[in-house]
C-alpha cells in the first residue's frame, strides 16, 4: 500500500469522502522524503506542517536547562507526525522531532489545512476525530506519571507496542518511561528471570 493509499484509507475509516472531495485534499498534499537523523523541528520554529507517517519512526523531545535530553512521545508507524500545539496555535515550538527510521510522510501544511476545514466539510470531522485521538493519548500519558510505578510503564509499554525495542534505542526508551536506562536494564531483567 502507497503512502497515499494508507492516508486515504484512514481518512475512510473516519468519515467518507467522495472521490471529488479526496482528489481536492489530495492535491493538497506532499509526499516528504526522511532520512534517518533528519529533523523535521527544531526548537524556536513554528510547526508548519502535519505528516502521516506509514512506515517511519520519529521522537519527539526537548532539552532541559541541563541539557538533558526529555523523551516526549514516539511517533510510530500509522501516527501523524507534528507538534500539533505549534500546528494549531502557529507559535514557536519546544520540540525536536528526529527521524529514527527513514520514512516517507505524506504531509500537509497549515494554510493548506485550514483551506481543507472550509471547503470539505467532512474533513472538519476528521481532523476532530484525529484531535480527540491525541487528546486522548496525551491525558493516558499524564495518568499513566501521576498513577504507574516505572516497572508497570514498561509493561504497559511492552503489552502495546512490544516491538518498540527492536526500533528504538533503549537509552531513548528509558528517557521516555522517564528511568535512567540502568533502571530499565535492572526491571527488563527482573521481568525476565520470573518469566
Amino acid at each position: 500500500m502507497t503512502p497515499t493509499d494508507f492516508l486515504k484509507q484512514y481518512f475512510n475509516d473516519r468519515s467518507a469522502l467522495s472521490e471529488e472531495e479526496w482528489n481536492f485534499i489530495y492535491s493538497s498534499f506532499k509526499v516528504v522524503h526522511c532520512r534517518q537523523g533528519e529533523f523535521l523541528l527544531t526548537p524556536n520554529k513554528v510547526c508548519t506542517m502535519v505528516g502521516f507517517n506509514p512506515n517511519g519512526i520519529f521522537r519527539v523531545y526537548a532539552i532541559d536547562e541541563k541539557g538533558n535530553e526529555k523523551n516526549f512521545l514516539f511517533q510510530l508507524e500509522g501516527s501523524f507526525v507534528t507538534d500539533y500545539e505549534s500546528f494549531l496555535c502557529q507559535r514557536p515550538s519546544k520540540y525536536y522531532i528526529e527521524c529514527l527510521r527513514e520514512a516517507t510522510l505524506v504531509s500537509l501544511d497549515y494554510t493548506s489545512a485550514m483551506t481543507i476545514y472550509e471547503k470539505i466539510p467532512p474533513f472538519q470531522k476528521i481532523g476532530r476525530l484525529v484531535a480527540e485521538e491525541l487528546y486522548v493519548l496525551a491525558k493516558k500519558r499524564v495518568e499513566d506519571f501521576m498513577l504507574l510505578s516505572a516497572e508497570e510503564r514498561y509493561l504497559k509499554l511492552v503489552s502495546q507496542h512490544p516491538e518498540i525495542f527492536q526500533k528504538i534505542p533503549l537509552r531513548y526508551i528509558a528517557e521516555y518511561l522517564n528511568m535512567r536506562p540502568q533502571s530499565l536494564s535492572r526491571i527488563r531483567k527482573r521481568i525476565s528471570t520470573h518469566q
